[in-house]
């Protein structure tokens, strides 16, 4: 499952991935950039848009000691 949104909200982006969402697109993406997604997505892979992802990157970085990553490592290592 994918979600196709007009707008970036933080917490529709949330609400999509906790449950499993596969991918959170935008209705403003090119047309060749939906069409690639949708192959992707039909292949058994997962896309965001790339403001989704800085988003979802940027989160992820919070949460493992800040945007220099210095808690990322521990987490990985």
């Amino acid at each position: 499952m994918a979600v196709l949104a007009a707008l970036v909200v933080k917490e529709h982006v949330s609400a999509a991935l906790r449950p499993g969402a596969d991918g959170f697109l935008l209705k403003d993406m090119a047309p060749e950039q939906l069409v690639h997604a949708v192959r992707i997505l039909a292949s058994g892979g997962g896309v965001l848009a790339p403001v989704v992802g800085r988003q979802v990157i940027d989160g992820y970085l919070a949460t493992r000691g800040g945007p220099d990553g210095s808690g990322l490592l521990a987490a990985v290592g």
